[in-house]
């Protein structure tokens, strides 16, 4: 596993961390943590976590948020390509946060997926530490949206097949070029109420597949 990709994806973690706590209720964010430390400690999902090894790692990454605040999230070259100004556009326009995080979730899914996103480079480089990270990392409609790649995680440690985890990536990554241009083709159509209607009805979709 390369240690600057990991730096990358737990800085990331950090910043997301500083500027979006208030989005989780206590319980929501202690579970995210918990989660979050056995991944980075390299330890198993279930195993038990000391509440004093805990206590101390959530001050350290606490007392960072001041700092960390005054940065914004660096983009994957993946994201950059991927990237559309009206997709952006769009996410500005939109005052529902429920809305707002659903959007979202899919152009990062777009990134996450395309051929030079982190999932790809995860498969070509058999990192089966990374492809942990990713999957217990999920959150949210990104979660919601892409469970085929914890399923697909689930079997790869049993067979350590990788080609079903670039599959997976393959089918995610039109799914949800679907999904952006259902959302353009509801935009296009230049009714807002319209529009955010048709949104929140994708979204519930989502929140229905699992």
């Amino acid at each position: 596993m390369e240690v600057t990709f990991l730096q990358d994806v737990k800085n990331n973690c950090d910043i997301s961390d500083a500027h979006f706590w208030g989005y989780f209720s206590i319980c929501g964010l202690l579970m995210r943590y918990r989660d979050l430390y056995r991944a980075e400690q390299g330890l198993d999902p279930w195993s038990p976590v000391r509440r004093g090894d805990i206590s101390l790692w959530i001050s350290a990454k606490e007392a960072r948020w001041p700092e960390l605040k005054t940065q914004t999230l660096r983009h994957e070259l993946a994201e950059s390509r991927e990237s559309m100004l009206t997709w952006k556009d769009i996410i500005a326009k939109v005052d529902d946060r429920g809305a707002e995080h659903f959007l979202r979730a899919v152009q990062d899914l777009i990134a996450d997926t395309s051929d030079s996103g982190p999932l790809t480079y995860i498969v070509n480089s058999r990192d089966a530490g990374a492809l942990a990270l990713y999957t217990g990392l999920q959150e949210g409609y990104r979660r919601l949206l892409f469970s085929g790649i914890r399923d697909a995680a689930a079997l790869f440690r049993e067979k350590r097949d990788w080609s079903s985890i670039d599959e997976t990536r393959r089918q995610g990554h039109s799914r949800f070029l679907d999904l952006r241009r259902e959302v353009l083709a509801l935009h296009d159509e230049g009714d807002r109420d319209h529009f955010l209607a048709g949104v929140r009805l994708l979204a519930g979709r989502s929140d229905t597949k699992e």
